[in-house]
């Protein structure tokens, strides 16, 4: 099984090379062309949950886990500290945009709201 890791500060900026690095590690990967924008679209929506959360994170890991029948992306919040008054974002907007994008989403969180997201993208397969 091979594993690609990278963390991430919190700031919008970036976003987009998180984005594009898991793209990437997707397709070296072997997951569908047609899959990879969907998949950029749902990493940059993963971050922003994340970032909006009761308990804000600090940084963000990333990883890509290349296993026999796809790609897991996981995305955890790190050194997250509860602040109070934080305009949160709606997560039911998130989860929406998941189920229209990844087919196999798991969401876990507690008090300070989502901690960790992990996507499943199924492998293409060779014909």
């Amino acid at each position: 099984m091979e594993i690609f890791r990278i963390s991430i500060p919190t700031m919008e900026e970036f976003f987009a090379l998180a984005s594009n690095a898991v793209k990437a590690c997707c397709a070296i990967y072997n997951i569908e062309l047609c899959v990879l924008d969907d998949i950029a679209i749902a990493v940059k929506e993963a971050l922003r949950c994340l970032k909006n959360q009761a308990g804000r994170a600090d940084s963000i890991m990333i990883e890509c886990l290349n296993e026999d029948n796809g790609v897991v992306i996981e995305f955890t919040a790190l050194s997250t500290q509860v602040r109070e008054n934080l305009e949160t974002r709606d997560d039911e907007i998130s989860r929406g945009i998941f189920e229209k994008l990844v087919p196999k989403v798991n969401i876990l969180s507690d008090e300070r709201g989502i901690f960790c997201i992990t996507f499943f993208f199924p492998r293409n397969e060779v014909l």
